[in-house]
């Protein structure tokens, strides 16, 4: 598999699941990141999770790069918090995760704040303080998700970042009689404009 300078999977998991890393370490519970070298093994892919061995596998996916190959887009899928403490539940401990209203809103804030700390550029917070960070763009089934989504554009001068997104809970309604493949439940599925393009705008050299 490609090696990328680091897990955007394992990040996203560990904030859209609420997931402490002290909590995590003691837990046992270990997370398997595949990094998909194209696109139809990335969809194909299921978050799923191994009990015994005490393993979630989580996948990711640069969708798109810039003319210098820095990536500008990436999709995810990692397991919910509510999926994580129905298959590893903590004995007398605190739970392994959270089933907080996290969204990918809230992964592309978390991006920014961390470019902002990261760059040289003195008017790093006033960039950063001028893009629109938008609510996510909710799809209801898979073929809703796959299809290509612009998660950076400009609108009117103003940079807009935004997640194209889908949820399907462990315990969500299923047809009588309908057994769903394994992996399906309990994951978050996001795409996200990659840190590095959001660093690049933060620092003030890209524009989208």
């Amino acid at each position: 598999m490609t090696e990328t300078p680091r897990s955007y999977a394992l990040e996203t998991q560990l904030l859209l699941a609420q997931i402490d890393p002290t909590t995590l370490a003691a837990s046992g519970v270990t997370f398997d990141v595949t990094t998909h070298e194209d696109f139809t093994s990335f969809v194909k892919s299921k978050a799923g999770v191994d009990e015994d061995a005490k393993v979630a596998r989580i996948h990711e996916f640069v969708t798109a790069r810039d003319d210098a190959g820095r990536p500008t887009q990436v999709r995810i899928k990692v397991k919910s918090g509510e999926s994580l403490n129905r298959h590893f539940p903590q004995a007398g401990g605190a739970p392994l995760a959270s089933d907080r209203d996290v969204t990918g809103q809230d992964l592309i804030q978390e991006w920014v704040d961390q470019a902002v700390a990261a760059s040289a550029n003195p008017d790093a917070a006033k960039v950063a303080a001028a893009i629109e960070v938008d609510g996510d763009s909710s799809a209801a089934a898979g073929q809703d998700w796959v299809p290509e989504f612009a998660t950076a554009r400009t609108e009117d001068g103003v940079v807009h970042l935004q997640s194209r997104s889908m949820f399907i809970a462990q315990l969500h309604p299923l047809p009588k009689g309908f057994t769903p493949p394994p992996g399906v439940l309990g994951v978050h599925y996001v795409a996200v404009p990659a840190p590095e393009l959001i660093q690049a705008i933060v620092d003030g050299t890209a524009t989208v």
